[in-house]
Parts: structure tokens; C-alpha cells; sequence
């Protein structure tokens, strides 16, 4: 696993501590990595650091204007900033420049449905589920859209994805 990999890793296990000094590690060998950048600013805004997020948020930026990774990891950065209709944009953003890419379409949905924009949300959380058809979580907040759109049908089948494998869901 390499350096940037570990970062990624312990930032979403919650240590961000640990997350920044990997990406401090990367950028010491190669500072122009516009991803360890860039994750390195999220690191910062989760922390309430948003101040100091933004000069290594502006450098990936510039460095890759075309990375879905580096515009969904601004698209934390904002949400962080209390920005969340520029952070819904740049998650859009990221959705238009990775469209294969999970994790992208998942924070797209999530955000949409925070601003109540639940068409976006129950689209951007499809497209998420597409792609990794046995995703438990994205199958249960698909179906929350789909109620709330009073799509019924289409919640059913959302939570019919959920199946057999879904074994580490809490007890109803």
C-alpha cells in the first residue's frame, strides 16, 4: 500500500493526524502530487483548519483542474467552509470528470439530499449503486430518496439490492 493509499485510508477511519503526516511523506518526495494536496486540505477543513486548508487546496487545483478526485476532495473543503451549495457544484464537478468513479457519485448524492434536492440525490445515488451494485449504504440512502420522491416501487427496489450480504446491518 503506498504512502497516498495509507493517507486515504486513516482519513476515513477518522485520524487525520495520521492521514496528514502520509501526505506530508508524499509531498516531501514529489510536491507537485496534486491528490496528497488535496487531501492533505481535507485533512485540514475536518479538523476546522479551513483557513489553512485552502493554499494546498488552491495548489492541487491548479496543478490538476481536470481530477475528479482533487474537485470531490474540494467539495469536502467547502462543505467544511459551511459552503455547501459551492460543495454540492464541485461534486458535480467531480461526477463530470470521473464518471466511473464511486465515491464521487455517493458524496454527489449525499450532498443533494442534504440541500433537499432529492431528484439530484436519488440520481447521483443510482448511478453510485450501478457501480457497486452491493453497496448496502448507498442501497439504504437510495431508498430514503425514493420515499421521499414517493417513488415506492423504486424504494423497494432499492432495498431489494440490500440482500444476503448486507449481514453486518444492525438488528430493526
Amino acid at each position: 500500500m503506498t504512502d497516498l493509499e495509507k493517507a486515504h485510508e486513516r482519513r476515513l477511519a477518522g485520524d487525520l493526524d495520521t492521514a496528514e503526516t502520509y501526505c506530508q511523506k508524499v509531498l516531501a518526495r514529489a510536491p507537485d502530487t496534486a491528490e496528497a494536496l488535496s487531501l492533505l486540505a481535507v485533512c485540514r477543513a475536518e479538523r476546522g483548519a479551513v483557513e489553512a486548508a485552502q493554499a494546498p487546496m488552491e495548489q492541487a487545483r491548479s496543478l490538476a483542474p481536470d481530477s475528479a478526485i482533487v474537485a470531490m476532495h474540494l467539495s469536502v473543503v467547502k462543505e467544511a467552509s459551511g459552503l455547501i451549495d459551492e460543495a454540492v457544484q464541485a461534486a458535480r464537478e467531480a461526477t463530470s470528470l470521473g464518471p466511473d468513479r464511486f465515491e464521487t457519485w455517493g458524496r454527489r448524492g449525499d450532498l443533494a439530499g442534504r440541500l433537499e434536492q432529492f431528484e439530484e440525490a436519488e440520481d447521483a445515488l443510482a448511478h453510485c449503486l450501478e457501480l457497486k451494485p452491493d453497496h448496502a449504504g448507498v442501497a439504504l440512502r437510495l431508498a430514503g430518496a425514493r420515499l421521499v420522491l414517493e417513488d415506492f416501487a423504486g424504494a423497494s427496489a432499492a432495498l431489494d439490492q440490500i440482500g444476503p450480504q448486507a449481514d453486518d446491518l444492525p438488528e430493526a
